[in-house]
């Protein structure tokens, strides 16, 4: 796996953007906007950056902004979707005519957030949470071999709660710390309420100038809350709000990236009548937690730049009576890029609480969110539940590790065994290697105002009333449309259950995410061996994977750091039952073009099944990509003749490796016209080039005692890096696992590049 300092140059979007950002200006690669949404109207005017636009490639990507002096209710403001337009050149290529498609919904193209909100974060609690401590807790997850993307520096840092000044006795250079983490590819946030405590340095200056929000008797409501007693800011005053910001302004100059927004507001309910001075109106408490958690969103992203981010609360409960709870909305959607769903017990059914709380705030429409791995709260955590809730947060949008207590993986194995850091080092790789998904499906999550994930299970009844049942039987979610998870939410458990979800036009199976040898019919029940280090995870037959492959830890068996540099999309069994019929998915960029991927079987997308039975050819096309493609076809078999199945139902179909023989053919810009032809006989296989003289090809042979490829693609990838016409087509068996039907998968390997016009891959089946 990589260590952190290796990987920014392959991730670069985990860097420190906001450097990024200013030497693109002076570049003039930014063309910056201010979006402003009101109840009435949508101003755009070519000024200083408001903090809302998403877009790094010149194509306006913005999020909506509450109108910042308006107490007026109306309901949470959503995400804006982007209009834009791509201009695809179709260069002309040697092979017949390449059908690169193009975008149909551009503006899921432009992510709204940066990547680095889906990397691995972690925390330190703030009794223990200082400069020294922080940086060797993070320097030990590194020495590990466990990628950190992400630091949260806890409450109590600061000389007074929520008065903004770093405590030098815990912290003796901040700056220094933030620069660090940058330096290693790890961005940093700080935790903040709107509570300004009354020992506070900023307390008496507030009280006097009217910048609390009152009670109904005009006077200033003092809350009572876990870290003291404070008044909450008057986001309604033009003055307290311009106050507030002169003090953040001097963290944000340490180019830290975001906040995590601790949830003071619900204290609000208490005062009964809230009164905001700066409005001179009565509040609700949506209003107030629209514009408390839309300005450290907002005001972070308008200094520091977009890819600035909070984390904050979707949806959080409080325990009532005969298995109740108040299931509470905090935060507005559209800031919903990064969300933890409060704090649970270091117990399996605080893990529960936790998907629970998951499930109501995907029901509610908020898009990206996770947990505290463990459970936040003090208590006896086992190295079981620590990896049970990895497994479920691995494939989440949001992997955090942190808390009270011990949470770190390798403080749990014992003398002499690696067992537990090894499981959670595999969780991590999984979650990296899923970054384009995540942030494919974040990105339409926030922009549909939906969900990234799916409850199997159904709202109860009576939803969406805040009191909700606290208990439930089925844990089981999608991500997204194409990966179904089934976590472990109880301790001693050997073997679960499962059901998978219903089939598509293009689907008719599943297959498991960590042995993709074996395959499920849609809609199917059965039990699954899930031992400690094994989650029950699966992906949907023929759908296209977008992956960032840079590691073998993941799905894809031999992938190392030469896959870093190129956008991996993983397609297992393709399954098309009509030609016509295409399967697309959308990579959105971040700070590069993203691109739609595509296939098809037949010469064209009006293709007969007897032009399909002649032709014998699935088509892969790709709009046009700032990196090189790898395309990888898992268990690929294209029909013999008119009629044979295209399904995933026929094992032996899909996984015969014996003596057969592909032509690959690459069309793009980048590396011209060039073909292979791939020739299996048995356990081995040729591949000889033709049309290109930088065309190089390598099989990829296993060695079956050590389970690790004998000559990788990645070796092909260094003898290619030179060259200005990358292209190479490899092949790999992949290896008999332990739980396999006895089938081994075949797996086509492509990689190309793209280019400004798209790239076109051709497999005919020869044989």
């Amino acid at each position: 796996m990589l260590n952190n300092a290796a990987r920014t140059s392959s991730t670069d979007s985990l860097c420190t953007a906001g450097r990024r950002m200013k030497r693109q200006q002076r570049l003039g690669v930014l063309e910056k906007k201010e979006y402003r949404y009101t109840t009435t109207e949508l101003n755009t005017s070519p000024k200083t950056c408001a903090g809302v636009c998403a877009c790094w490639c010149g194509i306006c990507g913005p999020l909506a902004q509450q109108q910042a002096s308006s107490p007026s209710p109306h309901p949470i403001v959503a995400m804006l979707r982007a209009t834009a337009t791509f201009a695809v050149a179709l260069g002309a290529v040697a092979l017949a005519a390449p059908i690169v498609p193009l975008l149909r919904n551009p503006a899921a193209a432009v992510a709204p957030y940066a990547p680095w909100a889906h990397s691995h974060m972690v925390w330190l609690s703030s009794d223990q949470s200082n400069q020294a401590n922080v940086s060797q807790y993070v320097a030990d997850y590194v020495a590990h071999n466990l990628t950190v993307g992400g630091l949260d520096i806890d409450s109590a840092w600061s000389t007074g709660f929520n008065n903004f000044v770093v405590d030098q006795s815990k912290f003796q250079d901040m700056a220094a710390l933030v620069t660090a983490m940058h330096e290693q590819g790890i961005n940093v946030i700080l935790w903040a309420t709107s509570a300004v405590d009354t020992d506070s340095s900023n307390y008496e200056y507030a009280l006097n100038s009217s910048y609390f929000i009152e009670n109904g008797f005009k006077e200033p409501a003092l809350i009572k809350w876990w870290h003291g007693v404070g008044g909450l800011l008057d986001y309604f005053n033009p003055d307290a709000k311009a106050w507030w910001e002169q003090q953040l302004d001097g963290l944000l100059a340490l180019g830290i990236d975001g906040w995590k927004v601790d949830g003071t507001d619900p204290y609000l309910v208490e005062v009964l009548t809230p009164y905001s001075p700066g409005a001179g109106a009565y509040i609700t408490l949506q209003q107030y937690q629209n514009q408390y958690y839309g300005h450290f969103f907002n005001y972070s992203r308008q200094v520091n730049g977009p890819h600035c981010l909070i984390w904050s609360r979707p949806v959080d409960s409080y325990p009532m009576f005969l298995n109740l709870s108040a299931y509470l909305e905090f935060s507005p959607k559209y800031v919903m890029a990064s969300g933890w769903v409060g704090d649970q017990d270091p117990t399996f059914a605080g893990f529960q609480d936790a998907l629970i709380n998951m499930f109501e705030s995907a029901w509610r429409g908020y898009a990206n969110f996770g947990s505290d791995t463990g459970g936040y709260r003090a208590g006896n955590r086992t190295g079981e539940l620590l990896l049970r809730w990895a497994q479920a947060n691995a494939f989440l949008p949001l992997f955090e590790n942190g808390g009270d207590g011990e949470h770190r993986p390798w403080m749990f194995d014992t003398p002499g065994s690696t067992f537990f850091v090894d499981a959670y080092r595999r969780l991590v790789a999984a979650h990296y290697e899923l970054g384009p998904y995540l942030l494919a499906t974040g990105t339409a999550a926030l922009l549909g105002n939906t969900s990234s994930i799916t409850p199997h299970a159904s709202p109860p009844a009576d939803f969406p009333f805040i009191v909700q049942p606290d208990q439930m039987t089925d844990f089981s979610f999608s991500l997204g449309a194409d990966v179904f998870v089934a976590p472990v939410v109880a301790a001693n458990v050997s073997s679960i259950l499962v059901h998978l979800p219903a089939g598509t036009a293009t689907s008719d199976s599943w297959y498991e995410y960590w042995n993709p040898s074996r395959v499920h019919a849609a809609n199917s029940t059965f039990s699954i061996a899930t031992p400690l280090n094994a989650s029950a995870v699966f992906v949907r037959t023929g759908s296209i994977l977008p992956l960032h492959v840079s590691t073998a830890q993941g799905s894809v068996a031999y992938g190392d750091r030469s896959f870093g540099s190129a956008l991996t999309a993983v397609v297992h069994c393709p399954a098309i039952t009509a030609p016509s019929q295409r399967v697309r998915t959308v990579v959105p960029g971040w700070q590069e073009l993203g691109a739609e991927l595509s296939y098809r079987y037949g010469p064209s997308d009006s293709a007969t099944d007897a032009d399909l039975a002649a032709t014998r050819q699935l088509v892969f096309e790709a709009t046009p990509l700032e990196r090189d493609l790898i395309v990888v076809l898992r268990g690929l078999a294209l029909p013999s003749s008119a009629g044979t199945s295209l399904s995933a139902g026929s094992l032996e179909a899909l996984h015969a490796a014996a003596e057969l023989s592909f032509n690959v053919s690459v069309a793009s810009s980048t590396c011209g016209a060039v073909s292979a032809a791939l020739q299996f006989e048995g356990d081995a296989a040729t591949v000889k080039s033709a049309g290109h003289a930088a065309t190089m090809q390598a099989a990829v042979s296993w060695d079956a005692a050590a389970s690790r490829p004998l000559r990788p693609i990645a070796r092909v990838s260094e003898e290619l890096r030179g060259s200005a016409a990358p292209f190479v087509c490899s092949w790999s068996v992949m290896p008999l696992l332990e739980g396999g039907d006895g089938s081994q998968l075949v797996d086509v390997i492509i990689r190309a590049g793209a280019g400004d016009a798209g790239v076109s891959i051709v497999v005919t089946h020869a044989a």
